[in-house]
Protein backbone atom coordinates (compact mmCIF):
# COMPACT_ATOMS: atom_id res chain seq x y z
CA UNK A 1 0.00 0.00 0.00
CA UNK A 2 2.87 2.08 0.71
CA UNK A 3 3.79 2.23 -3.31
CA UNK A 4 1.09 4.02 -3.68
CA UNK A 5 1.97 7.12 -2.32
CA UNK A 6 4.09 9.69 -4.32
CA UNK A 7 5.80 11.97 -1.75
CA UNK A 8 8.52 9.88 0.43
CA UNK A 9 7.59 11.50 3.77
CA UNK A 10 4.12 9.89 3.36
CA UNK A 11 5.08 6.69 2.49
CA UNK A 12 7.66 6.61 5.52
CA UNK A 13 4.75 7.47 7.80
CA UNK A 14 2.51 5.07 6.57
CA UNK A 15 4.94 2.29 6.63
CA UNK A 16 5.98 3.57 10.81
CA UNK A 17 2.22 3.23 11.31
CA UNK A 18 2.17 -0.18 9.94
CA UNK A 19 4.98 -1.43 12.49
CA UNK A 20 3.68 0.65 15.41
CA UNK A 21 -0.16 -1.08 14.65
CA UNK A 22 1.69 -4.80 14.22
CA UNK A 23 3.78 -4.19 17.55
CA UNK A 24 0.40 -3.62 19.38
CA UNK A 25 -1.22 -6.37 18.00
CA UNK A 26 1.41 -8.43 18.83
CA UNK A 27 1.80 -7.28 22.53
CA UNK A 28 -1.84 -8.36 23.36
CA UNK A 29 -3.26 -10.90 20.82
CA UNK A 30 -6.23 -12.24 23.69
CA UNK A 31 -8.01 -9.09 24.12
CA UNK A 32 -10.08 -8.11 21.68
CA UNK A 33 -10.24 -4.13 20.70
CA UNK A 34 -13.79 -3.50 21.84
CA UNK A 35 -16.30 -5.61 23.52
CA UNK A 36 -19.47 -7.07 21.84
CA UNK A 37 -22.62 -5.52 23.94
CA UNK A 38 -24.67 -8.37 25.51
CA UNK A 39 -28.79 -8.12 24.83
CA UNK A 40 -30.77 -8.99 27.41
CA UNK A 41 -33.55 -11.00 25.95
CA UNK A 42 -37.15 -10.83 28.12
CA UNK A 43 -38.30 -13.71 30.13
CA UNK A 44 -40.50 -15.93 29.00
CA UNK A 45 -44.12 -16.34 30.56
CA UNK A 46 -45.65 -19.69 31.11
CA UNK A 47 -49.07 -18.92 29.46
CA UNK A 48 -50.08 -21.84 31.40
CA UNK A 49 -49.37 -21.04 34.65
CA UNK A 50 -49.28 -17.18 34.54
CA UNK A 51 -52.26 -16.63 32.19
CA UNK A 52 -51.56 -14.71 29.41
CA UNK A 53 -48.98 -11.87 29.90
CA UNK A 54 -50.42 -8.05 30.73
CA UNK A 55 -50.42 -5.81 28.07
CA UNK A 56 -48.70 -1.96 28.70
CA UNK A 57 -51.48 -0.07 29.80
CA UNK A 58 -49.61 2.96 27.41
CA UNK A 59 -49.52 1.06 24.58
CA UNK A 60 -52.45 2.18 22.17
CA UNK A 61 -55.06 -0.17 20.85
CA UNK A 62 -58.03 -0.14 17.82
CA UNK A 63 -61.23 1.34 19.33
CA UNK A 64 -63.04 -0.27 16.91
CA UNK A 65 -63.46 -4.11 15.98
CA UNK A 66 -64.42 -6.15 13.14
CA UNK A 67 -67.61 -6.61 12.14
CA UNK A 68 -68.44 -3.61 14.08
CA UNK A 69 -71.13 -1.25 13.01
CA UNK A 70 -69.71 2.83 13.08
CA UNK A 71 -70.53 6.07 11.55
CA UNK A 72 -68.16 7.58 9.08
CA UNK A 73 -68.28 11.53 9.67
CA UNK A 74 -69.06 13.55 6.91
CA UNK A 75 -66.44 15.45 5.39
CA UNK A 76 -65.83 17.52 1.84
CA UNK A 77 -62.37 17.31 2.45
CA UNK A 78 -62.52 13.75 1.19
CA UNK A 79 -65.77 13.90 -0.74
CA UNK A 80 -67.74 11.71 2.02
CA UNK A 81 -71.26 12.00 2.61
CA UNK A 82 -71.26 10.17 5.79
CA UNK A 83 -73.06 7.57 6.67
CA UNK A 84 -73.30 3.84 8.29
CA UNK A 85 -70.25 1.62 7.73
CA UNK A 86 -68.64 -2.23 9.02
CA UNK A 87 -65.54 -2.37 9.93
CA UNK A 88 -64.01 -4.71 7.96
CA UNK A 89 -60.17 -4.93 9.01
CA UNK A 90 -58.22 -2.89 11.28
CA UNK A 91 -54.96 -1.41 10.07
CA UNK A 92 -51.72 -1.22 11.70
CA UNK A 93 -51.04 2.12 14.04
CA UNK A 94 -49.68 4.73 11.19
CA UNK A 95 -47.38 6.73 13.63
CA UNK A 96 -50.44 9.18 14.41
CA UNK A 97 -53.43 7.02 15.19
CA UNK A 98 -55.13 3.44 14.08
CA UNK A 99 -56.97 3.27 10.88
CA UNK A 100 -59.74 0.71 9.37
CA UNK A 101 -61.23 -1.12 5.72
CA UNK A 102 -64.84 0.18 6.51
CA UNK A 103 -67.43 -1.06 3.90
CA UNK A 104 -70.99 0.25 3.07
CA UNK A 105 -74.20 -1.57 2.28
CA UNK A 106 -75.06 1.25 -0.45
CA UNK A 107 -70.87 0.83 -2.05
CA UNK A 108 -69.21 -1.61 -4.00
CA UNK A 109 -66.16 -0.18 -2.51
CA UNK A 110 -64.32 -0.65 0.73
CA UNK A 111 -62.49 3.06 2.33
CA UNK A 112 -59.60 3.13 4.27
CA UNK A 113 -61.28 6.02 7.57
CA UNK A 114 -58.84 7.17 10.38
CA UNK A 115 -60.34 6.43 13.80
CA UNK A 116 -61.03 9.90 14.39
CA UNK A 117 -62.89 9.99 11.42
CA UNK A 118 -65.55 6.94 12.93
CA UNK A 119 -68.12 7.07 15.82
CA UNK A 120 -70.05 4.00 17.68
CA UNK A 121 -73.36 3.59 16.34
Amino acid sequence: MAGTFRECEARATLSHMAEVWLRLAERQPTQPVFQQQQQVQPKEVSVARQGWPNTDPAMPSHKFHLGESVTLIASISRNVSGGIYQVTKQLPHNGREFEYHIKSANEQHQRVARETELTKT
